[in-house]
């Protein structure tokens, strides 16, 4: 399993850590280096630190199994970049997962409503309940979603 964790402070179940992808902008790298490098003793399996610019995938990138994205649909880039670059790196078995917090301060509300639409016309997009959040990490304003590459036979996913 390959999967991309994108700007996320998430907690993983040891067992899913067998090759992780850290990705972020280049500034973010060494810190994400430091974190791999402090915590290199219970890290099952792999894990690099690697830059992802959105709308700029290198076309070497590894095709992953599971994708993270924490806390990115904040500003236009979510729906302008980020989007394609999901299209992108993503195939019919690829599951993405997304959490994201609700804003409510100038534009924010529009922009989430803006990035759902875009989503929805390429992945699938299941809501998953509070119910099943960890019961430590809980919050009204906190959401999760399951996405899947939607399949259509032009696209060769």
């Amino acid at each position: 399993m390959s999967p991309i964790v994108n700007r996320t402070r998430a907690k993983l179940p040891r067992e899913w850590l067998a090759e992780v992808i850290l990705t972020d902008l280049p500034e973010v790298i060494p810190l994400l280096e430091k974190n791999i490098e402090q915590n290199k003793n219970i890290i099952k399996g792999s894990a690099i630190a690697s830059i992802l610019e959105w709308g700029k995938l290198d076309k070497n990138f590894p095709m992953p199994d599971l994708i993270f994205v924490s806390d990115c649909i904040y500003y236009d880039m979510s729906v302008e970049k980020l989007v394609p670059t999901l299209i992108e790196l993503s195939d019919a078995n690829t599951e993405i997962l997304i959490s994201y917090e609700d804003r409510v301060l100038g534009n924010k509300k529009e922009l989430l409503k803006n990035f759902l639409q875009a989503l929805k016309k390429y992945f699938t997009v299941e809501i998953i309940p509070r119910t099943l959040h960890h019961p430590d990490f809980q919050s009204n304003d906190i959401h999760l979603l399951k996405c899947k590459k939607i399949v259509t036979y032009n696209d060769g996913s």
